[in-house]
């Protein structure tokens, strides 16, 4: 039975951001290509985190309180918060990145993604090429 790979079953081509991609161009991202998570690169073009609907969503949520923190909040609230008032890529990500590579075995890659696909901003990793 032949091994699928991770490069069988990608989308392709990848849409990425870079880190200093501001807030309305990651939503007019997401939307054009209809994808849920965009991963975000560095200036060497290495994946440094991701931005997924997650991300975005207490921007909305916290449009009409003022930027309040408090060491009281719980550590998710105090993201939230700070999700909130950010504005560029490197601010909203989620880091760090679980990759996987597009020669591994999906069933190998499936292993590496699950804990991240059961937090908050799972499905999906990047997926990189391996330097040859």
């Amino acid at each position: 039975m032949r091994r699928v790979l991770v490069r069988d079953v990608m989308t392709a081509p990848v849409v990425t951001a870079r880190e200093s991609a501001p807030f309305k161009k990651i939503v007019r991202t997401l939307t054009e290509h209809r994808i849920s998570a965009v991963p975000v690169l560095d200036a060497a073009g290495h994946a440094v985190g991701i931005v997924s609907e997650a991300d975005l969503l207490p921007k909305e949520e916290y449009r009409d309180e003022p930027a309040a923190f408090s060491l009281l909040m719980s550590r998710a609230e105090q993201v939230s918060r700070l999700k909130a008032a950010a504005d560029t890529a490197r601010e909203l990500m989620s880091a760090p990145v679980v990759t996987v590579q597009d020669d591994q075995t999906v069933v190998d890659a499936a292993r590496l993604m699950l804990p991240a696909m059961t937090g908050p901003h799972g499905p999906g990793s990047p997926v990189t090429r391996r330097s040859r």
